[in-house]
């Protein structure tokens, strides 16, 4: 097993650990971020600014329904995009929200020591890949009725869904599907599914957390009771945890694994908390944030297409930020799409693309006049860059235009006057 044991969560969410409790870290989902605490609610990082993803920028979580870390990793079940993604413990290295492929409705994610696992609710299957992403089967457990929540041991793998079974296991070799273990009636789904020792937990959308042994003995359907919708769980040491999505905020709760001692709103004022996205880890204290990026860029290189009098520029950005470009009388896109300004844009390099407006805008009709006539015309390309909300940077570059026609030679440009003047 890995060093700190793996943690499993799913929308619902199973921690196999037994460390020190003052050093987890507590995951939960929302839409368009994942947030972390400290498991004291300490630290958070959620609303618009989450542990990974943000409200404001470029989308790197559609909608966090599944979460499960282990000793290097967090993965997320992502039911908006049907993707798993994946990333270091730090939120931002090797950052990939599609690291697994072709989900449907995936809402719950859990890891054993060589593979994840994930329910397809839209499918009604349980998917299963190695842990490196590689031998995908999206069907490895079929014919469910929208499994939400799933959990795993050394012989079976277990689902919370709806319709005729509460709770429902299969066997890890070949997947075949046993009687229910908690049989259901059809009136209430549910969701969130985590293993403790002998025993399941399993959430709903309704006010309890239900109990049953892994072989289905002692079924408790409100073993916790007078809870609001407590579909997100998770066991870690000596307690549960689990999120609710009382209004108008959601918070994440805890108790001992008996049922006492509950501590409502460890976390609190979660908003947009998905359902059965938490998780929690025994590694240590939550790793800081990632430093604040700095926003520099520079001009790195030039192309120019010198019969349709078209520049492409390079741009190195350093760090995330939002980015505006222009020259007057000039069309500026960022390919492979157009540019909004005041956009914000990612680390990397962007190329611009440059060439001259055909609308009355800036003067472009000169412009346009100008090179028809073979001159050249000298523009100040200015860009500003930096953090939302702090001052940007401004650099500039002049850039020259120009145009050979098909078979002929550039005129020697006479003196320029009126509209003409400074395009030489």
């Amino acid at each position: 097993m890995r060093r700190g044991a793996v943690v499993t969560v799913a929308l619902c969410v199973a921690l196999l650990a037994f460390c020190v409790e003052a050093n987890a870290s507590i995951y939960w989902g929302h839409s368009l971020v994942i947030g972390r605490a400290n498991n004291d609610g300490s630290e958070a990082l959620t609303k618009t600014v989450g542990f990974i993803g943000t409200t404001y920028g470029p989308r790197v979580v559609g909608n966090a329904c599944g979460v499960a870390v282990d000793d290097r990793y967090i993965y997320w079940a992502d039911s908006a995009w049907n993707t798993i993604g994946r990333a270091t413990l730090d939120g931002f290295t090797e950052l990939n929200p599609n690291f697994i492929t072709g989900a449907d409705e995936p809402c719950g994610v859990t890891l054993d020591d060589s593979h994840i696992y994930w329910t397809n609710r839209g499918g009604g299957s349980i998917g299963r890949a190695l842990l490196d992403g590689s031998g995908v089967d999206q069907s490895f457990v079929d014919s469910l009725t929208e499994p939400c929540g799933v959990a795993v041991d050394d012989r079976f793998v277990y689902w919370a869904g709806s319709g005729l079974t509460v709770v429902g296991r299969a066997l890890l070799a070949g997947g075949t599907v046993g009687p229910p273990l908690v049989p259901g009636d059809g009136s209430e789904g549910y969701c969130g599914l985590v293993r403790s020792g002998p025993d399941l937990l399993w959430g709903s959308y309704g006010d309890s957390i239900g109990r049953v042994g892994t072989n289905g003995s002692d079924p408790d359907p409100t073993f916790l009771d007078g809870l609001d919708r407590p579909c997100g769980l998770a066991v870690h040491d000596s307690r549960i945890y689990w999120s609710e999505q009382s209004l108008p905020y959601g918070r994440i709760s805890r108790a001992q694994l008996n049922g006492s001692g509950q501590e409502r709103g460890v976390v609190d004022g979660i908003s947009r908390l998905e359902c059965g996205g938490i998780g929690v880890d025994s590694l240590g204290p939550a790793p800081s944030a990632p430093p604040p990026s700095v926003s520099d860029f520079r001009i790195a290189e030039i192309k120019r297409n010198k019969r349709r009098a078209v520049l492409y520029v390079a741009v190195d950005l350093v760090g995330d930020g939002q980015f505006k470009a222009w020259l007057p009388g000039m069309r500026v896109t960022v390919l492979p799409e157009r540019i909004r300004q005041g956009g914000y844009l990612a680390a990397g390099r962007k190329w611009l693309k440059i060439a001259p407006m055909r609308r009355r805008e800036s003067g472009s009709r000169c412009i346009l006049r100008a090179l028809r006539r073979g001159w050249v015309v000298k523009r100040q390309l200015k860009i500003h860059f930096g953090e939302p909300g702090k001052t940007l940077q401004m650099k500039s570059k002049k850039l020259r235009f120009f145009r050979v026609k098909r078979n002929r030679k550039p005129k020697r440009p006479r003196r320029a006057t009126g509209c003409y003047a400074g395009l030489k």
